[in-house]
């Protein structure tokens, strides 16, 4: 992150979220980052800061998943619906993710290979509930 303030120094943020839709007023997304790195002058409302973004992924992040997969709690907190093989019973299981592509999302943590995710309809979903692959009869 640039400080116009100080453009000489970069300054490292994390990612928080976004909002998913335009503001109708200005057409522009909302985004927050925070600060891994204080300044040594105060951060004040208003001011205005240019975001250069590193797109890389994690080596270990292997499992990307579609975004309508990943649901988020009031607290923010990211998490899928694991469905068990042999129940087919659902269980919410918390997650850490990376950068969203515009379809899909990095697991960085929560998450095995194989294991099975409801890809659609997880507002719906509560422990223990059993489901059925779109399709079956």
């Amino acid at each position: 992150m640039r400080f116009t303030a100080d453009p000489e120094r970069l300054f490292e943020a994390q990612w928080l979220d976004y909002e998913a839709e335009a503001s109708r007023d200005t057409q522009t997304y909302d985004v927050r980052f925070s600060l891994t790195e204080t300044p040594p002058w105060p951060v004040l409302p208003g001011m205005t800061a240019t975001v250069l973004l590193s797109m890389a992924t994690p080596s270990d992040a292997v499992i990307q998943l579609p975004l309508s997969a990943v649901q988020s709690d009031a607290a923010g907190n990211f998490f899928v619906w694991t469905v068990e093989r042999d129940t087919s019973q659902v269980t919410k299981r918390p997650i850490e993710v990376g950068v969203p592509s515009r379809k899909q999302v990095p697991v960085l943590a929560g998450l095995e290979i194989g294991e099975q995710v409801v890809a659609a309809g997880g507002a719906w979903l509560y422990d223990g509930m059993q489901v059925r692959p779109l399709g079956d009869s």
